[in-house]
C-alpha cells in the first residue's frame, strides 16, 4: 500500500533532528517542506529528492503532489517544522490520503517549547509548583472556545505554552492579569496581604513576571486595577520576583 510520510524536521538545529527523520529526507523520492520554516541544512539533506515550497503552492496543490507520486510508488515525504502533530494542520491531509487509499505515517520530531527549555536550562514542572503544562494559542484570525481563552486556561496556575503568538504577547498579558484580578477577587485574597508571602499556590504569578519589561506597564496597571491592593501587591510581586528562580520556567 503506498504511503506518505508526514516527518517533524525538529526546532531548526540539524543536531536536533531524529535519525529516522533523517534517514526518511536522505531516502526521499519527493520532498514537499514548509517554506521558509525549514532550515536550509535540513534541506540539503535531502540527497535526491525533488523538492517542492509548499508555501508557493494551495493545499489543493499539496494533496495533488502527495497522492500522484505515493501512488507511483514513490517515496513522498510532508516535512515540517518542529512536531506535525501540533499545529501541523496534517488531519485533513491525511483523512483525504485515506480515501485515496494511502496510509500516512507520522514521524514526530522535538518540538520548539522542548527545545527552549533546554537552551535554557528550565524545568518545566516542579514538585509544590505545578506539575501541568497547557499548550495553547492566543486567540486572534482563528476563534478558540469560550473554556480555553487564555483567562480560563491561566485559572490552572499551570506552566502555560503559547506557539503561534509571538506578535500577541502583549494582549496574552493583559489576559493573564485580568485572570489574576478576577481569582484574587474571587477569593477574596485582597483582605490578607500576608497570603501573598506564599509563592507556592500562586504559579500562575510567576508566569506574569516579564511584565515588568512591557513598555506599556504603567498603562496596563491603570486600566485593570482599579484597587489599590491590586496594584501594590502586583508592585511588591514584581520587585520580588528576581529572587525567585521559579520564574526561569518561563523562558
Amino acid at each position: 500500500m503506498p504511503k506518505v510520510y508526514f516527518v517533524g524536521c525538529g526546532p531548526g538545529d540539524p543536531d536536533l533532528i531524529t535519525v529516522k527523520a533523517k534517514k526518511l529526507i536522505q531516502k526521499a523520492d519527493v520532498v514537499v517542506y514548509s517554506g521558509s520554516l525549514i532550515p536550509s541544512e535540513i534541506l540539503k539533506m535531502c540527497k535526491k529528492a525533488k523538492k517542492y515550497d509548499a508555501a508557493k503552492l494551495v493545499r489543493e496543490e499539496i494533496f495533488d503532489l502527495l497522492k500522484k507520486n505515493a501512488k507511483k510508488g514513490k517515496k513522498v515525504v510532508r516535512l515540517h517544522d518542529g512536531d506535525p502533530s501540533i499545529y501541523g494542520a496534517i488531519r485533513e491531509q491525511m483523512d483525504n490520503l485515506q480515501k485515496e487509499k494511502i496510509d500516512s505515517v507520522i514521524i514526530p520530531g522535538v518540538t520548539s517549547f522542548l527545545a527552549s527549555a533546554a537552551a535554557l536550562g528550565a524545568q518545566l514542572t516542579l514538585p509544590g509548583i505545578t506539575q501541568t503544562m497547557i499548550i495553547s494559542r492566543a486567540e486572534k484570525r482563528t476563534k478558540v472556545p469560550k473554556r480555553e481563552k487564555i483567562s480560563e486556561l491561566a485559572k490552572h496556575r499551570s506552566t502555560m505554552i503559547f506557539y503561534l503568538s509571538v506578535h500577541l504577547l502583549s494582549n496574552i498579558v493583559v489576559y493573564m492579569i485580568r485572570a489574576l484580578v478576577m481569582d484574587l477577587e474571587k477569593q477574596n485574597l485582597a483582605q490578607n496581604a500576608n497570603t501573598f508571602l506564599n509563592p507556592k499556590p500562586y504559579k500562575m504569578l510567576l508566569e506574569l513576571f516579564w511584565i515588568r519589561r512591557c513598555k506599556n506597564f504603567h498603562c496596563v496597571c491603570s486600566r485593570l486595577f482599579s484597587s489599590n491592593n491590586f496594584f501594590n501587591f502586583l508592585s511588591y510581586f514584581l520587585c520580588r520576583i528576581n529572587k525567585c528562580n521559579i520564574w526561569k520556567l518561563l523562558f
